[in-house]
């Protein structure tokens, strides 16, 4: 009995009841990562490859190796969008050019502009022209030499409340003699119907403008009488630039009267918007862009809105896209509240595109380079997340702290445990709980040996001959 014990308290703690870290071949694949110099934390953009072979939503299985294949510590933090920094607004002195009716005095008399000695216009003489509703204004000339900053970007504001749809061009010179094309086709319109609306009063400069422009109605079209133009300052990046990934062609579906198209990613892609795409020119639907992960799950509405993509003589105008917090959902549907795009159509379905915002990892490098971005595993590795991230976060709280992180150099692809490390393992044998009833049936064993042992006692002493004389 004493050698069962004994045998018992030296078995069970020996089972392999915990796995051990990771290693390189846990992981389908690898990027080398290029740290120049002797950095303690470094970060890179987590590749759009990455993405298409994790299989964990939260990247669990992802991990940084140094030479020695120990697993370092590293955080995954969500960027931010790729934004400008605070833009500069100018106001932006403007005159309205009134082309004369035919046969009326002051017909074709010329334009006379009078510059002040730092060039900004003074005034301008147009004749005699009057605007009329038979003549109106027909073009307007724009004054950007007193801009402090380099304009990105004109904002319009008009007196009457809504615009028809209006095209324009775009011309400049820095003489008021010679004109070049600036923007050929641009769209300007406020237009509500039926409670919706589709508005645009902006139109983006492709490059750095002259000190004057002048705006041209389309073919002689008449331009709306202006309010304001305000010059934007141009964009100066940073953060992050969203990338888009198109779904699979969506599947058109009917829940009663309500119409819906289903997508699928088949990557755990974290959206943060939508972009459709569709087929034909003139489209335009209401509709609510859902989501969820799985079809357990209830859909999710991540946004409303009203897309269209329209065109009149060339220039577009067009509302494509929308943006919400950020969701690694893989279904996605787009349910469709009022159609004027002709989704049931063969022709007519939209394509959903996915903006994704891919993480930032910060890892410290310990051990000796090179290091290496490990990624896919189908294994249990990431059940723990990665070792030690909030120590990172604390090392960071400050920003003098934030530039000592160093950019890591995303290099060579390279193949550790391959596809098979993709696929998810059986489920480890459940040593200790074989242990714990192994346990508790040799205690029950025992018990009866003892309870047997005892029993046997007991008779011996009831049949001993010296009991009888003694009574």
């Amino acid at each position: 009995m004493k050698t069962l014990i004994y045998l018992l308290i030296l078995v069970y703690p020996a089972c392999p009841v915990l796995a051990g870290a990771p290693v390189a071949r846990d992981f389908a694949y690898g990027f080398l990562l290029d740290t120049e110099g002797d950095g303690a934390l470094y970060s890179l953009v987590v590749p759009d490859e990455v993405y298409r072979n994790v299989q964990r939503a939260d990247l669990g299985d992802v991990r940084v190796l140094n030479a020695s294949g120990e697993a370092v510590p590293h955080i995954l933090r969500t960027p931010l969008e790729k934004e400008a920094e605070p833009r500069v607004q100018e106001d932006v002195p403007f005159f309205p050019l009134v082309e004369p009716a035919k046969g009326t005095v002051g017909a074709g008399a010329a334009i006379n502009v009078k510059k002040g000695t730092d060039g900004m216009i003074i005034s301008i003489d147009n004749g005699t022209a009057v605007a009329t509703g038979d003549t109106g204004v027909k073009s307007y000339l724009l004054d950007l030499s007193g801009l402090k900053m380099e304009a990105g970007a004109l904002e319009f504001v008009w007196k009457s409340g809504y615009l028809p749809y209006t095209t324009v061009h775009l011309q400049h010179s820095d003489d008021l003699i010679h004109w070049r094309p600036l923007v050929d086709r641009a769209t300007l319109a406020d237009l509500e119907y039926n409670g919706y609306r589709v508005s645009q009063k902006n139109i983006v400069l492709p490059v750095k403008p002259s000190k004057y422009l002048r705006m041209n109605g389309d073919m002689g079209q008449r331009l709306p009488d202006l309010q304001m133009i305000t010059a934007v300052s141009k964009k100066t990046a940073r953060g992050q630039q969203r990338r888009w990934f198109a779904l699979g062609k969506g599947v058109v579906g009917h829940d009663g009267a309500h119409t819906f198209i289903d997508f699928s990613s088949e990557f755990h892609l974290p959206a943060t918007g939508v972009r459709l795409h569709f087929p034909e020119t003139n489209s335009m639907i209401r509709a609510a862009v859902q989501s969820r992960s799985g079809p357990e799950n209830p859909w999710i509405s991540r946004c409303t809105a009203v897309f269209y993509s329209l065109k009149i003589g060339g220039a577009g105008l067009a509302k494509d896209t929308c943006f919400f917090g950020q969701t690694t959902d893989r279904q996605w549907r787009l349910d469709v509240l009022e159609d004027g795009a002709g989704v049931e159509g063969a022709d007519g379905t939209p394509a959903l595109e996915l903006g994704v915002l891919p993480a930032e990892l910060i890892f410290v490098a310990r051990g000796k380079a090179p290091f290496t971005l490990a990624y896919g595993s189908g294994r249990r590795v990431g059940e723990s997340g990665p070792p030690a991230s909030e120590m990172i976060l604390q090392a960071m709280s400050g920003k003098e702290a934030e530039r000592l992180v160093r950019p890591a150099v995303i290099g060579e692809r390279r193949e550790l445990g391959g596809r098979g490390a993709l696929e998810t393992p059986p489920p480890p044998l459940p040593w200790k709980k074989w242990m714990l009833w192994a346990v508790l049936a040799s205690g029950i064993f025992l018990l009866v040996l003892m309870v047997r042992h005892l029993h046997r006692e007991m008779r011996g002493k009831a049949s001993y001959p010296g009991n009888d004389e003694k009574s």
